[in-house]
């Protein structure tokens, strides 16, 4: 929704809840190569320093100075995902009208969809041509526009993030379509899900024929898996921790455990169908660090009655990294966002 200018180099930043993730491509001959990647898992230790400060931001920046002075960037501009909790995506219908007349009458419609003071927000709009409805598409008399506002402080949050790095921030937009970007380029899919499971939230993301219809973040994410496993076995954080990153199911058979944050999310899932008149999910694609969890996938995917895939990053973007036995390294779904940041210069 929101574009910077052209560059050979593009890097993407993702601020997480628990670590900092930074992808930099290379456009060559319109393919992108990865030339940087890496994160940090932000320091729990740390705590009194935030409990004194009472600033998350300070945990932050000293995470992301740490993870810049492993790195060697080309780029000095970056692009930036603001949490999908920090802003809305909406669909308006309007009546026909010119674009000119469209951006007057944004600034009224949006009244009544945001609650907060329009100078306090950055409004971006576009008119979505197409839809998979016929009935929809019938109607001449009004067209859909796609809404997306996003609170004016988010932008100085990250200038001040991003003081004394060298870096600039480019491109800022909502990580809904960050992930959007990586995960449904030419998908070919009609009706898609796209479910990123972070440490405190899950961004849940429809998109019909690659548009985002809405988005809806909730309170769930690999926190909560890591407690249901704790207070079921009876076991530390740190072992749950380690258990949810094993090779064990703990989904299914003699010992699967009830994990009541995943049915959630298939709740969800479904009344954004139910909301959206959805009868059927092409594919559902998971990404963050819990769709790494053994099992989840068949699991939601049962529950679901639709295809789930664990997404891929590296779909995109070709890899010369290798390990110490050759083998090529590539980025896993925890780091969907911040590549679909880097991607947005295949958008140029």
């Amino acid at each position: 929704m929101f574009f910077g200018s052209n560059g050979e180099y593009f890097l993407g930043i993702d601020f997480g809840t628990r670590s900092i993730k930074v992808v930099e491509i290379r456009i060559v001959k319109g393919k992108a190569n990865l030339v940087n990647y890496g994160q940090v898992i932000l320091d729990k230790a740390k705590k009194s320093l935030l409990d004194r400060d009472n600033d998350y931001s300070v945990l932050l920046k000293e995470g992301l100075e740490a993870l810049l002075s492993k790195l060697k960037l080309h780029s000095k501009k970056v692009s930036v995902a603001i949490p999908a909790f920090n802003g809305l995506v909406m669909m308006v219908d309007f009546p026909k009208m010119t674009e000119e007349e469209l951006a007057k009458a944004i600034k009224y419609e949006s009244v009544k969809h945001i609650p907060m003071p329009l100078d306090d927000v950055n409004v971006s709009w576009e008119i979505i041509e197409s839809l998979e409805n016929d009935e929809e598409k019938t109607n001449k008399n009004t067209m859909k526009v796609l809404l997306v506002a996003a609170p004016k402080t988010e932008v100085s949050y990250y200038d001040n993030l991003l003081k004394g790095t060298n870096l600039d921030v480019e491109l800022l937009e909502l990580e809904t379509f960050s992930l959007s970007r990586i995960l449904a380029k030419n998908s070919g899919k009609k009706v898609l899900m796209l479910a990123d499971i972070g440490a405190k939230t899950t961004n849940l993301v429809l998109l019909v024929n690659g548009i985002v219809r809405v988005n809806r973040n909730i309170d769930i994410g690999g926190i909560d898996l890591t407690n249901s496993i704790a207070d079921n076995m009876k076991i530390s954080s740190k072992r749950a921790r380690e258990m949810k990153e094993s090779d064990k199911n703990l989904l299914e058979g003699v010992t699967s455990l009830e994990f009541p944050s995943i049915d959630y999310i298939v709740s969800e899932i479904n009344r954004m169908k139910k909301i959206q008149n959805i009868d059927f999910l092409d594919e559902t694609i998971i990404a963050g660090g819990s769709s790494k969890m053994k099992g989840i996938d068949s699991y939601l995917e049962r529950e679901l009655g639709s295809p789930v895939n664990l997404a891929d990053p590296m779909k995109y973007i070709k890899s010369t990294f290798k390990d110490k036995s050759g083998n090529p390294i590539v980025l896993d779904s925890s780091y969907c966002v911040a590549a679909g940041l880097a991607l947005h210069g295949l958008d140029k």
